[in-house]
């Protein structure tokens, strides 16, 4: 198969007769494709670890913080990786607190 987004390559392949890389015509065999199956184990493949990454950013960002500090230019900076958190947390779903756990 050309290279395409995985989603493309599903639709492609579950919506028309065959792909034309393959010998997986009916539609109870489109998933055992070899091709497609290679295909998904690349993709999902590229994602092992990333858990731990996001995990260790957070981390990192929490120790860059201002730790509550008093004055105008540190409460800003707390403010800002604060805000950073937040978007990692949100777009991840991972939060800070199982980190520090």
């Amino acid at each position: 198969m050309a290279k395409k987004k995985l989603s493309e390559e599903l639709k492609h392949c579950l919506e028309s007769d065959h792909c034309g890389d393959c010998i997986y015509y009916e539609p109870e065999t489109k998933l055992t494709c070899r091709g497609l199956l290679q295909r998904v184990y690349e993709v999902t493949k590229g994602y092992e670890g990333t858990n731990e990454r996001i995990r260790h950013i957070l981390f990192q960002l929490h120790s860059v913080g201002g730790c509550g500090a008093q004055d105008d230019y540190s409460k800003g900076w707390d403010e800002a990786i604060t805000e950073a958190i937040r978007i990692v947390e949100k777009e991840t779903g991972i939060g800070i607190g199982e980190v520090l756990d």
